[in-house]
């Protein structure tokens, strides 16, 4: 009883877990009776949850105050003539995360002879990780590792953004006459570069490095005063989660739509384009006992031989995603046999994405 209570004790210092039992009765499947108040190590089954991750574009258009004159002034054909945002789908990623299942909990009362020799390690969320791990074990995780998303953006434009202009073009009073007079002055930049570029400038930078600071200062210039005509568009790169739901087999169902002027949109806004999901189930199930068999005795702890779920997404054409993947609430629970940790040190490492067993370790006998 001393060794099981070290036992107990070591794995508070490794699980959040470990609680006392508040209510008499037995767990879920060890067929176990507790006592009221009595220590018990509780775990659960992994759940699987399945999102799609959906990426698209903003694109953002601002027209310049000169966008009538580019063409006369500029020669520019590429010009923004109206302010607009505009939406483009990119692609969908189908991605697993993992919390546990608190309908399947499970019970490892403290005088559980059998398991004398063993510490169990639960993670933070109260999925079994694995019996008898060393220490280093603990930096190695085999949970899903949550996709990071970064935002990007292009050609960004500020609203304060003062525009560049001179005081004789600000004070012209006409549009025209403002838009004449800051064609005339990317004009002169130009020209003023060329001239450095082929060493015909009055003043000339002293060394490579002024040189290079003053061209890069002139193209800023000149880039600012083109877009008063042309106008800015910036890009954004964003990303949409998608929940899907892994209960029942989904046929043609729409999970989302898609708009080019608002983006990803629910599945019951007609505003958008349909994105439409078939999903099968796979599940596990107990095989029956012949006549007369008697169920077998096992140890408390279980793990689970998880279903599976064929997924794929359309635009009502082509595929957009397609991925089979593994759902630990689809599966059964096993017992691990009681033998197994009859000898002392024997490891066992779970996969907590489906509480499966990874790897069984039994020492060599000396």
């Amino acid at each position: 009883m001393k060794r099981v209570m070290m036992m107990i004790a070591a794995g508070l210092l490794l699980s959040t877990t470990l609680i006392n039992a508040q209510t008499s009765g037995e767990g879920p499947a060890t067929g176990l009776q507790l006592k009221e108040g009595e220590s018990a190590i509780v775990y659960y089954m992994p759940r699987t949850e399945v999102v799609i991750d959906v990426e698209y574009e903003e694109e953002t258009q601002e027209r310049g105050i000169f966008y009538q004159y580019s063409e006369r002034y500029l020669a520019a054909k590429d010009v923004v003539t109206e302010d607009a945002v505009r939406y483009r789908f990119k692609s969908a990623t189908i991605y697993t995360r993992t919390k546990a299942d608190k309908s399947r909990a499970y019970v490892i009362p403290a005088n559980q002879k059998m398991l004398q020799h063993c510490s169990v390690r639960l993670n933070n969320k109260g999925l079994i990780e694995g019996i008898n791990l060393p220490i280093a074990h603990l930096a190695k995780s085999n949970d899903n590792t949550q996709k990071q998303f970064s935002q990007k953006e292009t050609q960004k434009r500020t609203a304060c953004e003062v525009m560049p202009l001179l005081e004789e073009q600000m004070m012209s009073g006409s549009i025209s006459k403002m838009a004449e007079g800051t064609a005339k002055q990317i004009y002169s930049i130009r020209e003023n570069r060329l001239n450095l570029l082929a060493g015909e400038s009055e003043h000339t930078p002293a060394d490579g490095e002024a040189m290079r600071l003053v061209l890069q200062e002139m193209k800023k210039q000149e880039t600012a005063l083109t877009r008063l005509f042309t106008g800015t568009k910036s890009i954004k790169t964003l990303h949409k989660e998608i929940a899907v739901s892994l209960e029942s087999d989904m046929t043609n169902e729409v999970l989302f739509r898609f708009s080019k002027l608002t983006g990803v949109v629910d599945a019951d806004d007609m505003s958008g384009e349909p994105y439409i999901i078939n999903l099968t189930m796979h599940r596990q199930e107990y095989a029956p006992l012949a006549d007369g068999e008697k169920m077998q005795a096992g140890s408390p702890i279980y793990q689970n031989i998880a279903g599976s779920a064929d997924i794929r997404l359309t635009d009502g054409e082509k595929t957009i995603a397609m991925r089979s993947v593994p759902v630990a609430q689809a599966g059964v629970a096993v017992p691990l046999a009681a033998d197994l940790f009859q000898k002392q040190d024997t490891r066992v490492v779970f996969d907590t994405r489906t509480g499966s067993v990874k790897e069984i370790i039994i020492p060599k006998s000396k």
